[in-house]
């Protein structure tokens, strides 16, 4: 028999196997929208406010592995995300991170854990971006003109 407690304790799951067959079960002790309660929200570079998303840090984490080629599994991309949540969590205010601080906090934490190879991957991407986002803006700009 395994227990598993969510973070808040919100559900316990319990897992009965034997020879490879699972049978599962689940308690909720509180509503559904109390599960989906939102930590923080994140400041986005246009001013838009937006939920936060450890799968989107995840997701880029994931990434800047791939393009380095670089082998992991999932509990390895789960834990960094994680760290990065810990490491911006002095930056919060308010209950809102700007988008710029989380990615510092994922460049940070590649690089604490021994991935700069990685963390350089993630930092050329991100100038890469901002490079685009200037080209557009500059492109915007010149058709106000005209």
């Amino acid at each position: 028999m395994f227990f598993l407690l969510t973070k808040s304790a919100v559900s316990v799951i319990i897992i009965y196997g034997r020879f490879g067959t699972d049978m599962r079960t689940e308690k909720q002790t509180k509503n559904n929208n109390e599960r989906e309660r939102i930590m923080y929200q994140v400041i986005k570079r246009d001013g838009k406010i937006a939920d936060f998303n450890i799968e989107k840090i995840a997701i880029a984490i994931k990434q800047a592995f791939e393009a380095c080629n670089k082998q992991y599994n999932d509990n390895i991309i789960d834990f960094l995300a994680l760290k990065v949540t810990a490491n911006f969590e002095p930056k919060i205010s308010n209950n809102l991170v700007a988008v710029e601080d989380v990615q510092d906090s994922v460049e940070s934490v590649l690089v604490q854990a021994g991935y700069a190879d990685v963390a350089k991957s993630y930092i050329l991407y991100r100038k890469n971006r901002e490079k685009i986002r200037n080209m557009k803006s500059t492109i915007l700009d010149y058709k106000d003109l005209v």
